[in-house]
């Protein structure tokens, strides 16, 4: 077994551009109405939480103007997405990792 150091570790998770925490209320339209949770936050993709399951391969089209917080009340912002990685938590929602094409 190879032994991996936090610098190489760090290395590994580098991102192109940077990740707000948010912690917001969005709509998919996968979601039929369901509220979700975007966790993160970045112009490559987000990290959400929700009950509905999803598979990695699928696209979401996400509306994520209700999380940012520059934008007015009503105001729609749609990212088309593809779940690029998946795992289930405790309490049986899932979180997903969403690449943005």
């Amino acid at each position: 077994m190879k032994t991996i150091t936090c610098e190489q570790l760090a290395y590994t998770n580098v991102r192109k551009t940077p990740r707000i925490v948010l912690q917001k209320p969005f709509r998919s339209a996968e979601g039929e109405g369901v509220d979700e949770m975007i966790l993160d936050y970045s112009e490559g993709g987000c990290r959400i939480i929700s009950p509905v399951i999803y598979k990695i391969g699928d696209s979401l089209i996400i509306d994520i103007g209700r999380a940012l917080k520059d934008t007015k009340v009503g105001t729609t912002i749609l990212r088309l997405g593809k779940v690029v990685w998946d795992k289930v938590n405790p309490d049986g929602r899932g979180e997903y990792g969403v690449r943005f094409v």
